[in-house]
């Protein structure tokens, strides 16, 4: 099975391995299919273990239905949960292929799965509505221009760089991903583009650039902010929001 890429994993290894080898640990979901607005499957493959031994699958369920209008959810034909090999590999721990969502079956809570889910539900959008989000090239100029500015922070401050064609090009570049995650690292780039992009793995590409936008304004319900670092891209997200 390939995987297209999904969100960088957050948490330590160690702690996971150390809080999955305890034997007081707590299967959270008996139920292995449960189901999105009573109509799309969701396959537990695995046990699923949330870290705060509180969330079930169910509050999951919810999140995403109170934030979610039921008609984008249904661009989605099956969700599966399970320890995929590919997760490990990739350093992910969702991703989006051919109308099936794939995660990681192991979260820090409730909010933090919902979370997952909802991002790859945004490449399924993207997939349904390229030319409207993408076709007058608006959301690749901002992109692309913020991505021109941050190679341009970066160079300021004696940053280690990568070949410059990787800023230039909105689409994903695993060499360029393992630059942002692994060679300057989330936390160093996050000082680096606040008021530019929404979050760090919204540099990664475009389609990134999208899904944590998406994820911004139903989620976070982050609207102002969202409106204010990425306008164009607010536009679209709004654009779609109210065709519902």
């Amino acid at each position: 099975m390939i995987l297209l890429p999904g969100k960088k994993m957050d948490r330590n290894d160690d702690t996971l391995k150390r809080y999955l080898s305890e034997s007081s640990r707590k299967y959270l979901s008996s139920m292995k299919e449960q189901h999105l607005f009573n109509k799309i499957p969701i396959f537990i493959q695995d046990d699923l273990f949330f870290l705060d031994n509180e969330s079930n699958i169910k509050d999951v369920i919810k999140i995403i239905e109170k934030n979610i209008p039921s008609s984008f959810a249904s661009m989605v034909d099956v969700v599966y949960i399970g320890d995929f090999m590919e997760f490990e590999k990739r350093q992910t721990n969702a991703a989006y292929k051919d109308g099936a969502i794939y995660v990681i079956n192991v979260h820090d809570n409730a909010k933090d799965m919902a979370d997952d889910i909802i991002h790859e539900m945004a490449h399924a959008i993207e997939d349904k509505y390229p030319n409207l989000i993408y076709g007058d090239r608006e959301v690749q100029r901002e992109f692309l221009g913020k991505r021109e500015r941050l190679y341009q922070i970066l160079k300021s401050y004696g940053e280690p760089l990568v070949d410059k064609g990787y800023f230039d090009s909105p689409e994903y570049h695993p060499e360029f991903d393992m630059y942002l995650y692994e060679t300057l690292g989330y936390e160093k780039l996050q000082s680096y583009i606040n008021g530019l992009f929404y979050s760090p793995y919204a540099v990664t590409s475009i389609h990134e650039y999208f899904a944590r936008g998406f994820e911004a304004y139903f989620l976070y319900k982050n609207i102002k902010q969202l409106a204010s670092v990425s306008p164009m891209l607010y536009n679209k997200v709004e654009l779609l929001a109210d065709m519902e």
